[in-house]
């Protein structure tokens, strides 16, 4: 008994028509803004960023730990934002 097919056996249960089922297809991103528009947005939010590290300083020096916590906190929730739904893209199908 071998465990390797015929090849007659082979060549009777190769079928030569398409698949019923399809692959979906895939979704493209089209940037639509400019490098430049793009590059200032990035640095408006490392601005806006090292703006509230001076703020959580200041509180920090202050005795107000909870608020300075806060505002880190703030930071991951903003920078997660960022990185889920970038404003410089845009969903479609692509037509094929």
């Amino acid at each position: 008994m071998s465990i390797f097919m015929s090849k007659e056996k082979f060549l009777k249960d190769v079928s030569l028509t398409r698949e019923s089922r399809q692959l979906e297809k895939r979704r493209v991103f089209t940037v639509e803004q400019k490098a430049i528009d793009i590059i200032q947005q990035f640095q408006y939010n490392i601005q806006s960023i090292r703006e509230k590290f001076s703020i959580y300083d200041e509180l920090m020096k202050s005795g107000k730990r909870q608020h300075a916590e806060d505002i880190l906190r703030s930071q991951v929730v903003f920078l997660t934002s960022l990185r889920k739904k970038s404003p410089t893209s845009k969903r479609s199908e692509s037509g094929g």
